[in-house]
C-alpha cells in the first residue's frame, strides 16, 4: 500500500524561502485552477525571484496583469531602455501586448506576440508567463505559430535557461493542444487549487505520481485561494501556501521608458549561457 505524502503548511515568507532556492532557471511550472481561483496572483508570487520576466498578454488588455506593477509595451522588439538593461544584466519585468479597442487592434496584438514568442528562444534566460495557455496555444491565434513556439520552449529550451509558467483551467485541454500537453509533461513543479472535479484529481495524480484517492481528498480539502505545490519527486512533501494579495507584492513603480528604437536586439541572450 503506498505511503501518504508528507504535508507542509507554509506562510508566504517560508514558502518563498524554499521556492527561491528550489526553482532553477530552465525548469517549468504548471498551474491548474478554475476561474477565480487566484492563478494570476499565484503567478505574480512565484516569479518574484526572477530577474527577467516577460508576460505575453493574449487577451489584449488583461486588467489583472496591469496590477502586477510591470511596464506594458505594445511593440516588439522591446524599447531601447529595456534592451540596454538586458545588455547590462539589469532586471527587466514586462508585459507585452496592445490594449485592444477594436478587432484590428486584436489582430495587431497577435502579430506582436507572434514576433515576441519567436525571438525568446534565441535570447534565452527569460521566465515566460503564459497566462491562460489555452488561448495562446489556440490554432486560431496567429495561425497557431505562437502555440508551436511555446511548445518548442517547453520541450527544448532548458539548455537556453528559459522557464515557462503555464496556466490553464483543466488538464483535459492538453488532449488536443500539443503545447498544453508539453506544459504538463515538461513541468518540474505543479500547483493546484481547490476543485471537486474528480477528473482533474485523477489526471493530477498521474502527473505528479501520487495515489488518486489521496489526491481527491487533498485537493478538494484546500481553502479558497490556497494552493498545493507538488514536485515530481514523490519523496518531496506537498507544500500548501496562500499567496499574499498582489498589492502587497508590487514594488515601487519602475521608471518609465524614455526612448524607443527600431534597432533590433535579439541575437544575444540577457546573460551569457
Amino acid at each position: 500500500m503506498p505511503l501518504l505524502s508528507e504535508m507542509e503548511a507554509h506562510t508566504p515568507d517560508s514558502f518563498m524561502q524554499w521556492w527561491a532556492g528550489a526553482w532553477e532557471q530552465g525548469e517549468h511550472v504548471l498551474i491548474l485552477g478554475q476561474t477565480g481561483s487566484g492563478k494570476t496572483t499565484l503567478e505574480r508570487f512565484l516569479v518574484q525571484p526572477r530577474k527577467w520576466v516577460i508576460v505575453p498578454d493574449a487577451k489584449a488588455g488583461d486588467d489583472n496583469l496591469d496590477k502586477w506593477g510591470y511596464q506594458r509595451v505594445d511593440k516588439w522588439p522591446l524599447p531601447y531602455d529595456m534592451r540596454e538593461n538586458l545588455r547590462n544584466k539589469e532586471p527587466v519585468h514586462v508585459i507585452v501586448g496592445k490594449v485592444a479597442k477594436t478587432k484590428a487592434h486584436k489582430e495587431q496584438n497577435k502579430e506582436i506576440l507572434a514576433r515576441c514568442m519567436s525571438d525568446l528562444w534565441m535570447q534565452g534566460k527569460w521566465t515566460v508567463v503564459c497566462d491562460e495557455l489555452q488561448l495562446l496555444a489556440d490554432r486560431r491565434f496567429a495561425g497557431g505559430q505562437v502555440g508551436e513556439d511555446i511548445e518548442e520552449l517547453l520541450i527544448s529550451a532548458r539548455f537556453r535557461k528559459i522557464s515557462v509558467v503555464s496556466t490553464f483551467q483543466r488538464p483535459k485541454i492538453a488532449l488536443n493542444t500539443p503545447s498544453a500537453s508539453a506544459g504538463i509533461t515538461q513541468a518540474t513543479y505543479v500547483f493546484a487549487s481547490m476543485t471537486r472535479d474528480t477528473a482533474v484529481h485523477d489526471r493530477l495524480a498521474e502527473v505528479v505520481g501520487r495515489p488518486k484517492p489521496e489526491m481527491r481528498g487533498l485537493i478538494s480539502g484546500l481553502r479558497k485561494y490556497q494552493w498545493a505545490a507538488f514536485s515530481l519527486d514523490p519523496a518531496e512533501p506537498v507544500r500548501m501556501v496562500l499567496p499574499p494579495k498582489i498589492e502587497k507584492m508590487v514594488p515601487p513603480a519602475e521608471a518609465q521608458q524614455t526612448r524607443s528604437s527600431q534597432f533590433f536586439w535579439g541575437e544575444l541572450p540577457p546573460e551569457e549561457l
